[in-house]
């Protein structure tokens, strides 16, 4: 048994027994699995009967609640399942037990609604309005448990429950909220991988699955909200896909969503330990934002997608600066434990949203890294739990920021010039381009403006040696093909991000510079290029024999 804290549905747990067997998709990673097994027992496939002080602690809370003139909600087995089979034994007890507690109200949740109707207990459902009863429906699969449900008679003052956690899918558009009065949604957390499901893959399969957490786009839930509000019910939003379970990501577009329907007694629900009303926005949902804070679609990779970039550091870089403000604001006294512990969540959100460029993980870094400016031992701390956290060495911390450091010594124009062309300045197979760049730069007496930078990066990208590949070569080659054959890889790689009409040139300039430079020239060289006037096939296109024939074919 257990008094609930934090953002949580019910105000007590009660846990009479535990054990269960995975039947549905929404199964794959029950955080039941952890909980198990911290008390040395097997979640799946045995029934464990919780016997002393735990048959009487909901005629305790009935004693409180009745005398504070409240309500409770009491969630029961939350390492079970109410009507699993293995309980069949001891479920007449409990039913005994919730009769004389009209105080409390029992949410039963089951994965098994089809066996609810034959396991009800005498005076069904007259004598039970203080019992909800509830399915998950994670699924597009999983919502015929709801029919099931629906089809079963509760007593006029009870409420049937859908629990959409997790939401594996958008369900939005073949889910009937009929006859539902509350509907709870939430994303799955637990360490390991996160990753997309996929409706159409073997789901029985991914139950022999413990580690993982599938994401849960931030639009379906935008859109079921839309249809539990049109229906009359009650909306309660758990939680965004997070590696923590409630865990500050409790927020949906910047706002808590608790509806609950009201208890069967004319009595109000005993009042919840109030939700810290700051920061609303958890940092998981950030590249659910546009420039101006508003969402879009959601976050997480589209299924063989690559990760996710964060769009907007707007509101991160806010969010730094309320941690810095915190941190700094304390008339120099040293931060508490309890201060410190809170630091550290914010920092874990922090970093989750490091999946951008290594540039912009950098100036994140590096202005998280100000933050601390006032104790250098806190930030070690800090940093430490950084690296820990993105599974680096605590040097590769510094790197970020030193390596973000030089590539903003180069002008804004030139950094434009450099991500048009996809490169990241603070990478480090870049670092010989970004001196370069940074002393030719330095040289110059003005900033060059972005045609110029344009022309500098194209001009300083074609010093940098290419190693190219035989990957797309089918038959062997002998010793001269291989070399022509690696030198055309490397000039087509080369001059990729030049214009067409360009190329020639920039290839004659670098070949005549290079004879002269390096191949023991006395004099300068110069290349002719001799015109054949014969007609040829480039492209797919044939040319006429005019001037830029060898242009173009070049």
């Amino acid at each position: 048994m257990s008094v609930n804290k934090g953002p949580h549905s019910a105000h007590n747990s009660w846990g009479i027994w535990e054990g269960c067997d995975k039947v549905a998709p929404e199964c794959a990673h029950c955080y039941i699995h952890r909980l198990m097994r911290r008390k040395k027992r097997q979640p799946w496939g045995k029934h464990y009967d919780n016997e002393g002080g735990i048959w009487d602690a909901p005629f305790a809370w009935q004693k409180k609640a009745a005398r504070d003139g409240v309500c409770e909600r009491v969630f029961v087995c939350p390492l079970g399942d109410f009507f699993h089979a293995k309980a069949d034994k001891v479920r007449d007890r409990a039913w005994e037990v919730i009769r004389q507690c009209p105080n409390q109200v029992f949410l039963l949740i089951t994965k098994r609604p089809s066996r609810i109707m034959s396991h009800l207990p005498p005076g069904w459902p007259d004598e039970f309005p203080n019992v909800w009863l509830g399915t998950t429906a994670g699924s597009k699969r999983s919502l015929v448990k709801m029919d099931t449900l629906r089809a079963i008679p509760i007593h006029p003052k009870a409420v049937r429950m859908v629990v959409m956690e997790p939401l594996l899918e958008d369900v939005a558009d073949e889910v009937n909220f009929e006859g539902f009065g509350w509907v709870l949604v939430g994303g799955e957390s637990g360490a390991g991988e996160e990753y997309r499901w996929d409706p159409n893959g073997d789901w029985k399969a991914e139950l022999q699955k413990t580690a993982g957490r599938r994401t849960m786009k931030l639009e379906w839930v935008r859109r079921i909200k839309a249809k539990v509000e049109a229906a009359g019910a009650s909306f309660f939003f758990k939680q965004v896909t997070s590696a923590c379970s409630a865990a500050g990501v409790n927020a949906l577009d910047g706002q808590l969503w608790r509806a609950v329907p009201p208890p069967p007694l004319p009595l109000p629900w005993r009042e919840r330990p109030a939700i810290e009303d700051r920061h609303l926005y958890s940092i998981q949902q950030l590249a659910s934002l546009d420039e101006d804070g508003h969402p879009t679609v959601g976050r997480g990779p589209e299924p063989g997608g690559d990760e996710p970039k964060l769009d907007n550091l707007s509101n991160l870089q806010a969010e730094l600066a309320v941690i810095e403000g915190e941190i700094t604001g304390r008339d120099g006294r040293a931060l508490t434990k309890g201060e410190r512990v809170k630091l550290e969540r914010r920092r874990d959100a922090v970093i989750a949203c490091f999946k951008s460029s290594r540039y912009e993980r950098g100036r994140l870094l590096s202005e998280y890294r100000e933050s601390f400016r006032k104790s250098n031992r806190i930030w070690m701390k800090a940093a430490k739990a950084i690296a820990d956290a993105e599974g680096v060495n605590p040097r590769t911390i510094r790197r970020y920021i030193s390596d973000y450091k030089a590539a903003a010594s180069i002008p804004a124009t030139v950094r434009a010039a450099l991500n048009d062309k996809g490169v990241d300045a603070a990478k480090k197979k870049n670092r010989v381009l970004v001196e370069r760049l940074v002393n030719l730069v330095k040289s110059e007496p003005t900033e060059p403006d972005k045609e110029q930078a344009s022309q500098i990066v194209a001009d300083e990208m074609m010093k940098i040696p290419v190693a190219p590949d035989l990957s797309d070569v089918s038959e062997p080659l002998d010793a001269d093909e291989k070399l022509r054959h690696l030198i055309r890889k490397g000039i087509r790689q080369a001059v990729a991000n030049i214009q067409r009409s360009k190329r020639l040139e920039v290839v004659k300039a670098a070949l005549e510079e290079e004879m002269y430079m390096n191949w023991g020239q006395k004099e300068p060289v110069t290349i002719t290029l001799t015109p054949h006037w014969t007609p040829i096939t480039f492209d797919g296109r044939k040319l006429k024999s005019d001037d830029r024939t060898q242009e173009v074919a070049a």
